[in-house]
């Protein structure tokens, strides 16, 4: 399988990118969020639309 980066928007395979973003963690201002990707539109350019939830914290 071929990466993804660098490859023209006509050629990637769209179904991968929902399982490449989802679950993907990030930090923003000392929070923790998790993405979920809702909608991904290819046309010229690849647009994808996630939601971040935050995360819960983890209990000691």
């Amino acid at each position: 399988m071929l990466p993804l980066k660098g490859q023209e928007v006509k050629d990637i395979n769209y179904n991968l990118i929902p399982r490449i973003v989802d679950g993907r963690e990030f930090e923003s201002e000392g929070r923790r969020y998790v993405l979920k990707v809702d909608l991904v539109v290819a046309a010229d350019e690849l647009n994808i639309y996630a939601t971040a939830e935050k995360m819960k914290q983890k209990e000691n």
